[in-house]
């Protein structure tokens, strides 16, 4: 696992959530099972897609993903930018 993060941590490309961010994805999380009337289960498959969403609009970044049906889902509680794909992302 060292080969991989280290590269990502020398380019500064690795995101911590904050305490803050954990807080607001316990709302999100709240928010979706309501509007969706989604129980803990789906609320907990999601759980780590709404902490990466969260922590990547404080920072302004935007997610690449091969899974954009769920951060579509979550989006529209958390206006983050999504690319689809596994390759590098777009720039600007």
């Amino acid at each position: 696992m060292r080969w991989l993060c280290e590269p990502l941590i020398r380019a500064g490309r690795v995101l911590t959530p904050s305490a803050a961010d954990w807080e607001t994805t316990g709302r999100v999380l709240a928010r979706l099972r309501f509007d969706e009337e989604m129980d803990v289960r789906g609320a907990y498959r999601l759980s780590h897609d709404v902490l990466i969403s969260v922590s990547a609009l404080r920072v302004g970044a935007r997610i690449r993903t091969l899974n954009r049906a769920d951060f579509e889902r979550i989006r529209r509680h958390v206006p983050v930018g999504i690319d689809e794909g596994d390759g590098p992302a777009a720039s600007g």
